[in-house]
């Protein structure tokens, strides 16, 4: 008799819960709508799913796909365009290696990607996001860094900014953009996993992301959480083919050299095998030497004079020979000498080392 009249009151309690939910829940919807969604515009929070699509949206107008094939390269006029064209139906008649990502970085046609597409002997083609085939021409690589700098005919093009001088920390989620056929974008989600500092690389500084990002995507932007352009896919990478998709040269580092490679179309002299940038904000904090000025070494040319000196990449240069040096460009000047060996004032790790730099490459 008890369980019967239990049972009687949980039936009658969950018909009246039931009852009381289907009345009070509209109201609940209309607070959270009136109240809570406009607190969270406010506050520029959206769904993360809109965010990642919008980010997309905006960005892909300026993604690129080169094309490369083996015929000679053709004696035409610089970065002669062919507006109507659109992707080549007949491009079975010429070897066609495969497609390298990349994206433009001014509005007058310059763009940025590997660079494996400027050391190609074949004639190059630019596919826009829209479909426009167009004829680029080589303007500029750093082998070092591995960017590749090319040039098409073109006014008020998209383009993206390498801006962002943070280095994409560990844990932050990233997507790299690629539009492999001139309709449209795909994308790659994935997650800074860890760096070179974290991984003591000593002839490079990159981001790690993991998973592993396709191959066909080394040359593409890769997108932080605010939407700017955090770092280049697989570019300053000295792994395999296989790993080289893993590692982002990041947007600060990539900035100065593109920058360098517009102005003079190579990188600047330098008869000791290293590329070096002003210590960034991000970096600086990165590297624990923040609140300090110096030029901070990005790269170390293996079997160059400065890997055979035991200078590594993320070595902060205070001095060359006595002289201060505040950033990049006073390091390049004071390297360019015919002195036969420099000491350089090196901050690694916290600590301070004295370096005798000099130009004699490794014995082979």
């Amino acid at each position: 008799m008890l369980v019967a009249v239990a049972s009687l009151v949980a039936l009658t309690l969950l018909v009246a819960g039931a009852i009381f939910g289907a009345y009070a829940w509209p109201r609940v919807v209309r607070v959270e709508q009136r109240v809570v969604a406009p607190a969270m515009n406010a506050a520029g929070f959206t769904p993360a799913i809109e965010n990642l699509a919008d980010m997309i949206g905006h960005n892909c107008p300026a993604i690129v796909t080169i094309q490369q094939d083996s015929r000679p390269a053709a004696k035409t006029a610089r970065g002669r365009a062919s507006s109507d064209d659109k992707y080549p139906s007949g491009a079975a008649t010429a070897e066609v290696s495969q497609p390298l990502a990349g994206f433009l970085v001014s509005n007058d046609g310059y763009i940025v990607t590997s660079a494996d597409a400027v050391a190609t002997q074949g004639e190059i083609h630019v596919v826009l996001n829209n479909g426009r085939l167009l004829d680029a021409t080589r303007a500029g690589s750093d082998p070092i860094s591995g960017i590749g700098i090319l040039k098409i005919e073109g006014t008020g093009l998209p383009f993206l900014k390498l801006a962002d001088p943070n280095f994409p920390r560990v844990g932050e989620w990233v997507l790299a953009i690629a539009s492999p056929n001139g309709s449209g974008c795909t994308a790659a989600l994935g997650t800074v996993s860890s760096d070179s500092m974290a991984e003591r690389d000593r002839l490079r500084t990159f981001a790690r992301v993991r998973p592993v990002l396709d191959s066909a995507l080394v040359g593409a932007p890769l997108l932080g959480p605010n939407g700017d352009v955090v770092g280049i896919v697989g570019l300053g990478s000295q792994e395999s083919d296989g790993d080289r998709a893993s590692s982002v040269l990041s947007a600060g580092i990539a900035g100065h050299i593109v920058s360098e490679l517009l102005r003079n179309g190579k990188p600047s002299d330098n008869r000791f095998g290293i590329v070096a940038d002003d210590l960034l904000p991000g970096l600086a904090v990165r590297l624990g030497v923040d609140g300090q000025r110096g030029a901070v070494i990005s790269f170390v040319d293996r079997d160059s004079g400065a890997d055979r000196s035991g200078l590594q990449a993320g070595d902060l240069i205070l001095g060359v020979s006595g002289t201060p040096v505040s950033g990049a460009s006073e390091l390049a000047r004071a390297l360019d000498t015919s002195a036969d060996a420099l000491s350089l004032d090196v901050v690694r790790m916290s600590k301070r080392l004295t370096i005798t730099l000099t130009d004699r490459p490794l014995d082979k």
